[in-house]
């Protein structure tokens, strides 16, 4: 070849060269816009994944703001409608949860239930075999003479559940021989839980056993559909469920 035309491969060459370069760099820059779009997609991810947690926080307060407010209906319908009840002297039932006004006065010369005449008498709307019952009682301390008297019994005056209460915080079931201390001057409640199948009960001061396998009172009895209270205001102040 000629000296012309080496130089002329060579011109060319270079000129190859140089295309080569312009478009290494050319990809360069496309390579660093890509890696600049996936840093940018990774941000808007990262974010995406955070709203979405934020989100999730935000639904779980507002599902338990939802059953706290649902709750708090409930129980501002369940007050509403006992005083209502109460108003009317009816019954009102929940489940197997009764609120119940005095329908009548026991008789005032004898006391089929209860130590003493004059019960108040609570009905029930049904003869039914409660799990237990239980009372929230409010000893005065007063030094007057008396005792406080819960009774259950079914519909043929057979008694089941009971207890009294004297002023100076004396609990005692009728027909043993134990007794209990319940505070004065505070809430307490106390509870039976009843084994309608041994014909037992066990009774809580607070949610703690204090007495158990107590006998029903009278033989044969398996049911409750009255409640009958002995009052004594200056005894004891009280709400029985």
């Amino acid at each position: 070849a000629t000296n012309g035309e080496l130089e002329m491969e060579k011109e060319e060459l270079i000129e190859a060269v140089t295309e080569l370069e312009v478009e290494l760099e050319s990809a360069s820059e496309a390579l660093d816009t890509k890696n600049d779009e996936i840093g940018n997609l990774r941000v808007e991810l990262a974010a995406a994944r955070g709203e979405l947690q934020r989100a999730k926080a935000r639904e779980e307060t507002l599902a338990a703001r939802l059953v706290a407010a649902d709750a708090e209906v409930k129980k501002l319908t369940l007050t509403k409608e006992t005083r209502q009840a109460a108003n009317e002297g009816d019954v009102t039932t929940h489940s197997s949860l009764y609120f119940l006004a005095p329908m009548s006065f026991g008789s005032s010369k004898t006391a089929p239930v209860v130590d003493l005449p004059g019960a108040l008498v609570y009905n029930l709307p049904e003869e039914f075999r409660p799990l237990g019952i239980s009372m929230d009682v409010y000893l005065t301390g007063a030094t007057a003479a008396g005792n406080e008297y819960l009774s259950c019994r079914d519909s043929k005056g057979r008694r089941s559940i009971g207890w009294q209460i004297s002023a100076d915080g004396v609990l005692t079931v009728p027909g043993t021989l134990q007794t209990l201390s319940v505070p004065v001057k505070q809430w307490t409640r106390v509870q039976a839980r009843v084994s309608w199948q041994d014909g037992r009960f066990d009774l809580y001061l607070n949610g703690t056993i204090a007495m158990s396998r107590i006998p029903l009172r009278d033989e044969g009895v398996g049911t409750i559909s009255v409640l009958d209270v002995y009052p004594r205001h200056d005894v004891i102040a009280c709400c029985a469920n």
